[in-house]
């Protein structure tokens, strides 16, 4: 009787959650062709996981949510078919979390009202009275829906406002009928194909869950369908679906072939052809014109070799049509060979002539990109040429952009402003000496185009030197027009800026965009002169944001989470907010929709909040997971397992799967131990799209996750198949790849592709990849391109794969965009914790071999290997980029004064040229330029890091009398006696004294404000110190300067035990000259906000002075961060507290006034008592548990 009730329940749910159809007679709906009504297919076994997977992604979106209603507006329905899979929505529907609870403020830590809480499940006597919102009763339509197109089409007719979960809980039907059934016609196959839409963009589908057979009628609309969800697709499931398109096409091949050119022997086939012709395929000839059609963007994932046999009656004409522009248009480095083939192949076969393909070289779409050879390009064809290259984004393409424009100039003597006009964005290739021979007519004339490009700060400082022609101030008007050349404009006009015109407009963000650190300070300086702080603050884009001082926000008077909510709020700021601002003003919702402001929330907030409201609590930290530090993380956990015996065996279906993925990551081994085995499917679920970015390969807790996996799966790692790779997802990287090699040949490949997209690696398991390397694909000289780019990083575990590797253009493009697709930082944590692929020198090495044809020395200060010293050309220097520090001194030495002028801001950007590089570099810059007394400003920008090389009599004689210049050499590598004489000589050309530095000139020294005596940081002024203080805390001086730098931080925000939170992340690098007794006052709640690059910085005697529950109240971010040198004097108490800083802990600590996150309601906040009573039970049980251990 209960699950009749809930059935009809359910009907009268979906009934209510339907708008109203067009009023047209029934007999104008298709409704399944009455004729041949489709009933509901059998349900497959996996269906459960899938529709709650997908009903699970309507929850975050906005869908109308469903609210409790008295009664009900009509009668249940009177009868129902018990075939109808609609018996399953409810109890799918409970298996969800539950919706959002209501935003009441009534009580800032209750958040209660008339409508229903999150804290409430999903159950029959709930769903028995739910309505949707705006919802319309069409019960009987649904009633007598008894198969599936009909019930599809109602759905295909509701306001996408209110159909997110049925047609989620649909879609693995449709998808089981397309795969499994026969006979649709073509209304009735895309009615299916819309409804198994969201299956396909959101569900992996192994190749069986592919149609066996299909006409090519069916192909070719299943793979319309593909394609529009190409991009959310997964590389892997790209592939599959080539794969199975190219066994689809093989079973009915067909094209067209001459006249008696059928092979011998070969019968006319029985079936019907697929393009509409009479002979089989050949061998090999399965991609023809129509099928090329249907692929469309998949086309880019198949091997050049497979367009190598395409007729060319059929190939010239698919590559100039619209078609193929699209398929093709995202077609980057990663596939420059299939470019290169494809252009090779059109050259060959759709011109006769050479003249005839570059005339129309221009026309060839996305293949332009992949041309490479400037040298027969005229005038004429260049100009044409240039503009086709604009949208391209591969290194061919760039490398190209540089050759056409200095043809361009060769041919025309000058840029006349019409070149400039054809160059658009390809006008950046043009040296900083050209640059400075525009005249401001031409650069006036081209200036949309121009702030468009790309530049360097020394070529954006040329342009807008001649535009503001010495100019005392700009316009708002004016600084909006400049774009990208607004990097030039100097911080001292900048800081004179007016808000009106500028402050809200819509240009403004993409101008913070370009600015620097100091050019951002300086535009605030002059945005904040006549207007108030509020003012300024609510209407700042986010690219100034991160620039406010905590002393500007105090003053910015925002009073709400609506105010602050996805803004690109830095850490300090972000603790400023949730401790100073939104104390006792946030519901658990509008903590879910924080952003970056999540980052601000301490443990002690998360121990703070009731029992009854830690579910929801952790959904919406979760929601923001991207934000989320471990030691958040670590807390939320603590205070979910509070007081369920730490462990799952308290956890209902409900709550196990209402835990966020992301949480699991920090859970304490023996606790992922405990989870039952009938939670195995869930887990693996959440497992499968997991990201592992922020946890060590080697912590417990990822090789317990591991371990829970290959549990669930009911294996161990030699018997793992490819399918249950791809179930384990990231955990692949965990897995000790030693015990893999027994595996098939299949699995092992299937675990090397998985490996190869690993953010971090085991460094134990190094030689056990390359060994499965080398046998698994033989030996790296004989790789493909499609080898070399589908293992991606793994080529930089043994540098004799990439010494092995040919010299040939396409490892130089494959390579390229292997470092390319690399995270800029690879990881924050310590070497011996994060064992990651951080030394790239190898990739350097052999792509500045494929570059110029040079075999580097080992060191710098040897020979270059090779017999004829070859001479850098511009094309290489600014194809190299940070790569030219592998140059010989007496290449550089060799380097013509004119390609030294061309190339100069290129080779300015390598901070790390050995001493002998810098004296051939010194005195290549006084062949050219002469006495470094002499230089311009604007030679001095170029000149880049190239000015290491001075001596430090020289840096003081340098011509900068800008703050702007300091800011881009302050990036260079400088010895302390080079700072000196900078900072000498600046002070000395501006007057610029110690006691007049504010914010401006702080951030504009950088690292020369180590520089400075001790007796002149004396000076600094407090007020200066306060503003500036994330900017003191940015630098690295000697110990002595570091220490009185410290003493001025003192005088400004007061003696450390005070420090709040954000001033701790601010302080930066100044924590490390603390004493003992300051860093013992240190509050335990601020030290998991100390920056993780400060914690090797501070001594060992005075890390060592930390009481073991302040190492502990570190988080394992920064514990991370702690060195072998370091832990060297702690005691045995003080290792196990930082080592167990990665355990499940309440981490609330006490001794401040306490923030707490919002409440629901009922049971009040833990007081300081209670929490000391929470921290005593969880250190006992964290005791009893490594003893039990031990």
């Amino acid at each position: 009787m209960l699950i009749w009730v809930a059935t009809v329940t359910v009907l009268h749910l979906l009934a209510h959650g339907l708008a109203v159809l067009p009023q047209e007679p029934a007999a104008s709906h298709m409704v399944a062709s009455n004729e041949s009504p489709l009933p509901f297919p059998p349900m497959p076994l996996d269906f459960k996981d899938k529709a709650r997977k997908l009903m699970s992604k309507c929850l975050p979106m906005g869908h109308p949510p469903l609210t409790l209603m008295d009664n009900m507006s009509s009668p249940l329905p009177q009868k129902l078919t018990g075939s109808s899979p609609f018996s399953l929505f409810l109890p799918l529907l409970s298996s969800l979390p539950p919706p959002l609870k209501s935003e009441s403020h009534m009580n800032p830590f209750n958040a209660t009202g008339d409508q229903p809480s999150r804290s409430m499940n999903w159950s029959v006597s709930h769903v028995s009275s739910f309505y949707w919102l705006d919802g319309k009763n069409i019960t009987e339509r649904l009633m007598n829906c008894s198969c599936l197109l009909q019930a599809v089409e109602i759905l295909k007719n509701t306001s996408d406002a209110h159909r997110c979960l049925l047609r989620a809980f649909v879609a693995p039907l449709a998808w089981e009928a397309l795969v499994n059934g026969s006979g649709f016609n073509a209304q009735e196959r895309n009615l299916l194909l819309w409804a198994s839409k969201v299956l396909l963009q959101e569900v992996p589908l192994p190749s069986s869950a592919l149609p066996a057979e299909l006409d090519h009628q069916q192909l070719s609309e299943m793979m319309g369908v593909f394609n529009e969800v190409f991009e959310s697709i997964s590389m892997d499931q790209k592939v599959k679906i080539v794969n199975w398109v190219k066994q689809q096409i093989n079973q009915n091949c067909r094209v067209l072939l001459p006249s008696g050119s059928r092979p011998p022997g070969q019968q006319k086939a029985k079936v019907s052809p697929v393009a509409g012709t009479t002979e089989p395929c050949l061998p090999g000839m399965w991609l023809s014109a129509e099928v090329m059609d249907i692929l469309r963007r998949f086309l880019t994932l198949l091997p050049p070799s497979e367009f190598k046999s395409v007729p060319k009656e059929q190939l010239c004409p698919f590559v100039q049509s619209d078609q193929f522009r699209v398929s093709f248009r995202k077609l980057g480095d990663d596939g420059s060979t299939l470019g290169k083939t494809l252009l090779s192949r059109v050259k060959q076969d759709c011109f006769s002539k050479e003249q005839e393909f570059l005339q129309n070289l221009d026309k060839l779409g996305p293949l332009t990109c992949f041309y490479g050879d400037a040298t027969p390009l005229n005038v004429s064809l260049t100009e044409r040429l240039l503009p086709q290259l604009a949208d391209c984004n591969n290194s061919d393409a760039d490398k190209l952009r540089v050759e056409l424009v200095k043809k361009l100039v060769s041919g025309k003597g000058n840029l006349s402003p019409q070149s400039v006009m054809w160059l658009g964005p390809a006008v950046s290739a043009l040296p900083t000496s050209w640059l400075a021979n525009l005249s401001l007519s031409t650069i006036q004339s081209n200036l949309p185009s121009l702030g468009m490009a790309k530049w360097g700060p020394a070529q954006a400082w040329v342009l807008a030197n001649t535009l503001l022609q010495g100019a005392q101030s700009v316009s708002s008007g004016d600084l909006l027009s400049l774009g990208s050349v607004v990097r030039g404009v100097r911080s001292s006009l900048l800081c004179k800026v007016e808000a009106q015109g500028l402050l809200g407009s819509q240009g403004l963000g993409r101008l913070s965009r370009e600015l620097s650190t100091l050019q951002k300070v300086a535009l605030l300086d002059g945005l904040h002169r006549n207007i108030s702080m509020p003012e300024l603050v609510s209407s700042l884009p986010d690219g100034l944001l991160s620039q406010l001082s905590l002393e500007m926000l105090a003053k910015a008077g925002l009073q709400s989470a609506e105010q602050v909510r996805d803004r690109s709020w830095t850490r300090a700021q972000a603790a400023f907010i949730m401790s100073k601002i939104l104390s006792g003003k946030l519901t658990l919702k509008e903590l879910g929709k924080l952003g970056p402001a999540v980052q601000g929330v301490t443990c002690e907030m998360i121990d703070r909040t009731n029992q009854s409201d830690v579910m929801e609590m952790i959904q919406m930290l979760a929601l923001n997971a991207q934000w989320l530090s471990r030691t958040q993380a670590l807390c939320a956990n603590a205070k979910l397992f509070y007081n369920k015996d730490g462990n799952f065996s308290n956890f209902s279906s409900i709550d196990v799967n209402s835990i966020p993925a992301v949480m699991l990551l920090e859970l304490n081994p023996r606790i992922i131990a405990s989870l039952p085995k009938h939670h195995c499917s869930h887990f693996l679920e959440k497992m499968a799209v997991l990201n592992m970015s922020s946890l060590p390969m080697k912590s417990p807790s990822c090789q317990a996750l591991a371990d829970k996996a290959l549990s669930c799966l009911g294996r161990n790692l030699s018997t793992l198949s490819p399918e249950d790779i791809s179930h384990l997802g990231s955990l692949v990287c965990a897995l000790d790849v030693r015990r893999l090699s027994g595996l098939s040949p299949e699995a092992i490949n299937a675990s090397l592709l998985a490996l190869a997209k690993c953010p971090t690696l085991r460094r134990d398991n190094a030689e056990a990849i390359f060994t499965l390397l080398k046998t698994t694909y033989g030996d790296p000289s004989e790789w493909t391109a499609s080898t070399v780019m589908s293992l991606g990083p793994l080529l930089l575990l043994n540098e004799s794969i990439l010494t092995s590797l040919p010299s040939e253009a396409w490892v130089k493009d494959a390579l390229i965009n292997i470092k390319d697709s690399m995270p800029q930082t690879l990881s924050s944590g310590s070497p011996e914790v994060f064992p990651t692929l951080t030394d790239l020198s190898a990739l350097h090495r052999k792509l500045f071999i494929l570059t110029t044809g040079s075999i580097p020395a080992r060191t710098k200060r040897d020979v270059p290997a090779f017999s004829s010293i070859s001479i850098p050309t511009v094309l290489e220097i600014e194809d190299l980029g940070e790569r030219n520090v592998y140059w010989s001194p007496a290449q550089l030495a060799g380097i013509p004064p004119q390609t030294f002028r061309d190339g100069v801001s290129t080779l300015g950007m390598v901070r790390n040229y050995s001493a002998m590089q810098l004296q051939a570099l010194r005195n290549k810059t006084m062949e050219v330029w002469g006495q470094p007394g002499g230089l311009s400003e604007e030679q001095v920008q170029q000149l880049g890091c190239v000015t290491q090389s001075f001596l430090h009599t020289e840096l003081q004689e340098l011509n900068i009398s800008s703050l702007d210049t300091l800011e881009m050499l302050s990036s260079c590598i400088w010895e302390q006696r080079q700072r000196t004489a900078v900072w000498l000589g600046f002070m000395n050309r501006t007057g610029c004294t110690p006691a007049k530095l504010g914010t401006m000139e702080i951030v504009g020294l950088g690292q020369f404000l180590c520089g400075l005596s001790v007796k002149e940081i004396g000076q600094l002024r407090p007020e200066a110190c306060r503003e500036a203080l994330g900017a003191l805390g940015r630098t690295h001086c000697p110990v002595d300067v570091a220490m009185q730098l410290k003493v001025q931080v003192l005088k400004a925000i007061g003696a450390p035990a005070n420090w709040s939170a954000a001033q701790v992340n601010s302080a930066g690098n100044i924590l490390a000259t603390l004493n003992a007794s300051e860093l013992q006052s240190l509050n335990p709640s601020v030290l998991p906000f100390i920056q993780p690059s400060t914690i090797p910085l501070i001594p060992p005697a005075m890390l060592a002075m930390l009481s073991p529950s302040q190492l502990k109240a570190l988080g394992p971010d920064n514990a991370e961060m702690v060195t072998e040198a370091q832990k060297q004097p702690l005691t045995s108490e003080q290792r196990a507290s930082l080592g167990d800083t990665g355990a499940v802990s309440s981490m609330g600590f006490v001794g401040t006034p306490a923030v707490s996150l919002p409440q629901r309601g009922g049971t009040p906040g833990l007081n300081s008592t209670t929490s000391v009573i929470v921290l005593q039970l969880l250190l006992l049980f964290v005791l009893k548990y490594s003893s039990g251990n031990n």
